[in-house]
């Protein structure tokens, strides 16, 4: 089941092989639900799958027209991931697409779709995520002028490491998957803001316009924003942005970092730390999502400020049957798909038995706060 469908108007059913095997509904056919499709079948399950647009993908297909409660990304989306980390095991992107693929077939804000009629405008996009990123880049590119309004800065990954190879690929080895339990937290961390700061200072990102003195960078006499793009918090304390082109939108001044939004007046802002910018023709709002499961009782799954508990992310650990499984509700470091197919196999396993003694629960319940308890963010 993936978070965030609503009640469905289609069904797709596929036969499998063995006609005795059980009958399991999945809600959505998006990266998630074509996943639990394929893993049902593997294990003999009869998938039923709910989809309530007229094309499966989920968010992931590309649609002009914004429609309230469905997702899409941009016409200009490229994955933060390369392909062959976003693949599925047994399914692999062909080996002549792109490896960071542009998604001009299937493609995310949810009503911003292309820059088309938004040429030269003063612009203000809130929010620092990926979304607000991709956004106020794209628009930097055409617009007069982007603002990019945010509480507290980012840390900024890029795509392409050293070498020109992906940086996904660089740091998902099992070398590094060891070390990462052999070390601390907190030096990993140390470690990794080390580094991004080796490729891009974030103190010096503090105003729009930066020249360069004799000797080091200087801040030019121009607009304040925040203190500066360096976060207080540290890297993996909370989500990142990936963005290859944000650096140079903000260098050259096409994009200026502003600090969060205090009020609106009729056409113009104010910040919080006291600038104003008057003539804004569009106000772009990322600032994130919610998600819920509003075809669900909330006596069985209950999403309480963006948290629920579940688990393996997966399972709901009080119901007297395991009947019901959650796919693709988390945030990983990397891509979804290879996590939601895992998730996929072991929820139709546990489907195939389906019962879970008392003592299963209290096991459940043991871990689940273990690993609430160690939760960074």
């Amino acid at each position: 089941m993936a978070p965030n469908q609503a009640t469905t108007t289609r069904a797709a059913t596929t036969e499998p092989p063995d006609e005795s095997g059980r009958r399991v509904a999945i809600i959505g056919a998006g990266a998630s639900g074509l996943a639990a499709i394929k893993c049902c079948l593997d294990e003999g399950l009869v998938p039923v799958c709910f989809e309530r647009t007229s094309e499966f993908g989920g968010l992931w297909r590309y649609t002009d027209d914004p429609v309230e409660g469905q997702g899409s990304v941009m016409k200009s989306t490229v994955i933060n991931v390369s392909k062959e980390m976003m693949s599925y095991s047994d399914f692999p992107a062909p080996e002549n697409l792109p490896i960071f693929m542009h998604n001009t077939q299937v493609l995310h804000s949810h009503e911003y779709r292309t820059p088309k009629g938004l040429e030269d405008q003063r612009v203000l996009v809130i929010g620092i995520g990926n979304s607000g990123g991709d956004v106020a880049v794209e628009l930097s590119r055409c617009s007069k002028q982007v603002f990019l309004s945010t509480r507290q800065g980012t840390w900024i990954f890029n795509r392409v490491s050293e070498m020109g190879l992906p940086l996904d690929m660089l740091l998902t080895t099992r070398f590094l998957m060891y070390l990462k339990d052999q070390v601390s937290f907190y030096l990993a961390n140390k470690l990794v803001k080390w580094w991004l700061n080796m490729r891009m200072d974030h103190k010096l990102y503090r105003y729009s316009v930066m020249l360069m003195s004799a000797r080091s960078w200087r801040y030019s006499n121009g607009d304040s924003g925040v203190e500066n793009l360096q976060p207080q918090y540290d890297p993996l304390h909370q989500h990142i942005m990936v963005n290859d082109d944000m650096p140079n939108r903000i260098i050259c001044g096409a994009v200026k970092i502003k600090s969060d939004v205090k009020q609106f007046s009729a056409t113009g802002v104010e910040f919080q730390d006291g600038t104003k910018e008057d003539n804004i023709d569009l106000v772009v709002v990322a600032t994130g999502y919610s998600f819920g499961f509003p075809f669900i009782d909330k006596e069985v799954i209950d999403v309480k400020e963006n948290q629920v508990n579940l688990y393996k992310n997966v399972f709901l650990p009080d119901l007297e049957r395991q009947t019901m499984a959650i796919i693709g509700c988390v945030q990983p470091y990397g891509a979804v798909c290879p996590v939601a197919e895992l998730q996929c196999r072991a929820a139709v396993r546990v489907f195939k038995v389906g019962y879970i003694n008392s003592e299963g629960k209290v096991k459940f319940w043991a871990e689940l706060n273990e690993n609430l308890a160690r939760c960074q963010f």
